[in-house]
């Protein structure tokens, strides 16, 4: 891979970071189960991120605090990112019907195969992950292996099922473009709860400008797009309740040789969050690009491409149409505001109190049940999915798209676009 994926490159940027002493607000109150969405809502909540917002226990259905990582001998580092929060956070998120993942990563691909190779170093690993759930009532672990080798391909599903087995629910963050076939999205459905589909980066600081996550095929930005991405994952097995719609809070900014679209970056890239969109969205220089229903900006020699509060709308409604388990973000703590009153319109789709009763495909799980469970009274998860049609399988492999990233946090703010976005479901 020539690029780190998305998390690892958001990771290594904030290496050095220390979480914050005090990470949940002094007396904070969870809101009524009975107000969460009717689909899945995934949301990542990095160790840089320091304060849990209120907003994300009535947006989100499952929580992941990201990350402790994987060693070559199956042990793991970084532990208090998980123990110095969990106890606060596990019994907080349940009792507003939120359900916690320890998220557990892996960017080496020499500790990925150590590890995933060796029967005894992958017991080691699941036990010690086990462990650490259960310690604190949480319901299971997120896998962000990213730039699996090929040759881990079986491994990788033999360590969701031992996983599944000592843990209740497990959880993968996936490609947007499994670029070398590394990935067995069938096996990985069946053996896990839900699949995250990190659907970014198909544009970066390592290349020209474009959008972050193009929601559909065009003939400016190629056949690489969202749609293209949910296809792949359909034609290679992975049912569509077993897929979640992973969303960037980000976007990114380029120094241009001119401001036509497309253009080509001369100078320096670099990344800003949503939120971060502020000054440029009070100047009024926003522009909306169909080819990829995504926003951009032109300022003098640079170029911005952040989607905004309604361009995410549309990615969320097309999760929906498609049948799709439900949606998820890149990174908690970096969205603009707004966002969450939107998930509210977007996910509530009429059932009997909303909610969901927990991820996992109509087959999945390792002894092929599923997960049958889902935080208390969250009601009845959407089940009716979409007639989308298996098109497309996966293209060339060659070089990867997914590279760094260096977010910020800034300020917040978002604007409408009403007159340009389908009215909300009712």
């Amino acid at each position: 891979m020539d690029h780190p994926g998305p998390h690892a490159a958001d990771a290594a940027l904030h290496a050095l970071v220390e979480p914050a002493a005090a990470r949940v607000p002094a007396g904070l109150a969870p809101p009524s189960p009975a107000d969460g969405p009717d689909i899945v809502v995934y949301g990542y909540w990095p160790y840089w991120v320091d304060e849990l917002d209120p907003a994300w226990l009535s947006g989100l259905t499952h929580l992941a605090i990201f990350n402790v990582d994987l060693n070559s001998d199956g042990s793991l580092s970084y532990e208090s990112r998980w123990t110095g929060l969990a106890g606060e956070v596990v019994p907080l998120a349940h009792a507003a019907g939120v359900k916690v993942h320890l998220c557990v990563t892996s960017f080496d691909e020499d500790v990925m195969q150590a590890v995933l190779s060796d029967p005894g170093k992958r017991a080691s690993a699941v036990a010690r992950l086990a462990t650490l759930v259960d310690a604190y009532g949480a319901d299971g672990v997120n896998v962000d292996f990213e730039g699996l080798p090929t040759s881990m391909k079986e491994e990788l599903v033999l360590f969701t099922q031992e996983l599944q087995a000592a843990t209740g629910e497990v959880w993968h963050a996936l490609p947007v473009i499994d670029w070398s076939g590394a990935y067995d999205y069938s096996e990985l459905a069946a053996a896990s709860d839900g699949l995250f589909i990190m659907g970014y980066a198909f544009h970066g600081t390592w290349g020209n400008p474009g959008p972050n996550d193009p929601l559909d095929p065009s003939d400016l930005w190629g056949s690489y797009s969202l749609s293209w991405s949910i296809d792949d994952y359909l034609a290679n097995g992975a049912p569509a309740q077993s897929l979640v719609l992973g969303l960037p809070l980000y976007g990114h900014a380029w120094e241009v040789s001119s401001n036509t679209v497309p253009t080509s970056v001369t100078g320096e890239a670099w990344s800003v969050q949503q939120a971060s969109c502020e000054e440029t969205y009070a100047r009024g220089l926003w522009e909306y690009d169909a080819a990829s229903s995504s926003s951009f900006a032109r300022d003098g020699g640079e170029q911005l491409w952040c989607d905004d509060v309604d361009d995410v709308r549309l990615r969320v409604q097309r999760a929906v149409d498609e049948g799709l388990l439900g949606v998820g973000f890149w990174a908690l703590g970096y969205e603009a505001d707004g966002l969450w009153e939107m998930m509210a319109e977007e996910t509530d789709l009429g059932g009997d109190g909303g909610g969901t009763d927990g991820g996992g495909t109509d087959g999945g799980g390792a002894d092929g049940g599923g997960a049958d469970g889902g935080a208390e009274g969250r009601g009845t998860r959407y089940e009716e999915p979409g007639a989308c049609a298996s098109a497309g399988a996966r293209g060339a492999r060659g070089a990867a798209l997914l590279a760094a990233l260096a977010l910020p946090l800034v300020a917040r703010r978002t604007r409408r676009r009403l007159a340009e976005i389908p009215a909300p479901r009712v």
